[in-house]
């Protein structure tokens, strides 16, 4: 399971690969400096990993945010898929559901409307940024968009998006 993987074997090399790549980025400074602070947790644990850094992007944009961790608070690591979604959707009493479009092919809107649960996907619309003197490469990575784009621009970027 994912709250089981190490990550620490490939963070000093990560950090110099950042490093390399970006130092001469309008934002190098302040976004290396979150980076580096959430690689150098005590927890080594890819779980750990992915819940320090939304914590951390959020924190850094300005984001509220409240983030639960599901597999120590629904107790339903024996689901899998759509099924565990929709147990944590029953037990938060929602009546949405929003993922990315990449699970399309993964959720079915006929078993989540039999369960009283409307699924709609949410699919990012490219925002071009400047990237160096480089022609523009997109959906590289929230580490790219925050190196050369101010917390203002990333805001418009976030709401340039389409509901399906």
């Amino acid at each position: 399971m994912i709250n089981e993987r190490l990550y620490f074997k490939w963070r000093d090399k990560f950090l110099k690969t950042l490093q390399f790549n970006y130092q001469k980025a309008p934002y190098f400074k302040n976004v290396y400096f979150i980076i580096e602070e959430v690689l150098s947790s005590e927890s080594e644990y890819t779980s750990r990993l992915a819940v320090n850094s939304l914590k951390a992007v959020s924190n850094y944009l300005g984001i509220e945010s409240f983030i639960v961790e599901s597999s120590t608070t629904y107790q339903n690591s024996h689901l899998y898929g759509q099924e565990r979604i929709i147990d944590i959707c029953k037990k938060e009493k929602a009546i949405m559901y929003l993922n990315l479009h990449g699970g399309i092919n993964l959720y079915s809107r006929n078993y989540f409307n039999n369960q009283q649960l409307t699924l709609s996907f949410i699919t990012s619309l490219c925002s071009e940024y400047r990237q160096f003197e480089n022609k523009f490469v997109p959906w590289l990575s929230i580490i790219d968009v925050l190196m050369f784009n101010s917390t203002e621009q990333t805001h418009k970027m976030l709401k340039n998006y389409k509901l399906s």
